[in-house]
C-alpha cells in the first residue's frame, strides 16, 4: 500500500513540473505568439502543390469561327424538332462539322424536356427542348450571348 501512495505521489510531481518547467518552454520554442499553426505543420501534399507548372491551352482560332459558323446554320434553320429519339441524330449532324475537340452531352429532364449541350473552349451552344417551346442559347468566341426562344402558340 506504501509503494502505491509513494508512486501516486511521484506521478502527481512529475505533472506538476511537466506542467511548471517543461511545457512553457515546449510552446515559447515551438508556438511563437503571432505564429499559424500552419506554418509549423509540414503537408505532405504542399510541395506537390508549389510545383505544378501551368497547362497553357492554345485554340485556334479557326476552329473558334468554325464553332461559331455552325452555331450560326443552327440558328439559321430553326430546328422544331421534340422528339427526344431524335437527339443523338440532332447532336450527331451538328456534331461533325464542329472542331474536333467539341465536347456534348445530351441530357433528359422531368416533365418529358430535354437538351442537346455542345462546348469548345470558352463558347458553347443548347438546344432545349421544354414544355412552352423550343429554346437555343449560343455564347460565341467574344462571349456574347445569342437566344432565340420558340415558343408554343396555344401554351402562352
Amino acid at each position: 500500500m506504501f509503494k502505491l501512495l509513494l508512486l501516486i505521489i511521484i506521478i502527481i510531481c512529475g505533472f506538476v513540473l511537466w506542467r511548471i518547467f517543461l511545457r512553457p518552454r515546449l510552446n515559447k520554442t515551438f508556438f511563437e505568439p503571432g505564429k499559424e499553426l500552419s506554418t509549423l505543420i509540414q503537408d505532405p501534399i504542399q510541395p506537390l502543390l508549389t510545383d505544378n507548372t501551368e497547362h497553357v491551352v492554345f485554340v485556334d482560332a479557326e476552329e473558334q469561327r468554325l464553332f461559331d459558323d455552325v452555331a450560326k446554320i443552327f440558328f439559321e434553320e430553326k430546328l422544331n424538332n421534340r422528339v427526344f429519339k431524335n437527339a443523338e441524330q440532332i447532336q450527331h449532324h451538328y456534331l461533325k462539322n464542329m472542331p474536333a475537340s467539341t465536347l456534348t452531352q445530351i441530357e433528359k429532364h422531368d416533365l418529358d424536356e430535354w437538351s442537346i449541350f455542345w462546348s469548345f473552349a470558352d463558347q458553347s451552344l443548347e438546344y432545349y427542348v421544354g414544355r412552352y417551346g423550343v429554346f437555343y442559347a449560343h455564347v460565341d468566341r467574344f462571349g456574347v450571348e445569342h437566344k432565340i426562344e420558340i415558343l408554343d402558340a396555344d401554351r402562352h
